[in-house]
């Protein structure tokens, strides 16, 4: 919770975090911890549970657009029309935390 240090614009409610099938679209049933997950995906073929990637978002509101910026110092007020655009990345899952 909170926000980034020196960018007070971007904050925790304003990260989307979303766990994608290989087929990328969204996992609906969640599996009930990494291991499971791992399970999931080892079927023939993989259950619909099975987390193939994480896509985080960074944007505001629903739906998704670019987060104003806030210029530190008001010394630079034409910053203020500026937008941190809509940051997306996505990843493989990996082992999601998976301990053995």
């Amino acid at each position: 919770a909170g926000t980034l240090p020196a960018a007070s614009e971007v904050s925790d409610l304003m990260v989307d975090i979303k766990y994608l099938r290989s087929d990328g679209l969204e996992v609906t049933s969640m599996p009930s911890n990494p291991g499971g997950n791992i399970s999931a995906c080892q079927e023939s073929p993989p259950a619909t549970s099975c987390i193939k990637f994480v896509e985080v978002k960074i944007c505001s509101g629903n739906p998704c657009v670019a987060v104003a910026f806030q210029p530190m110092f008001g010394m630079f007020p034409f910053l203020g029309d500026l937008k941190v655009p809509v940051s997306t990345v996505r990843m493989p899952a990996e082992s999601l935390g998976f301990v053995p």
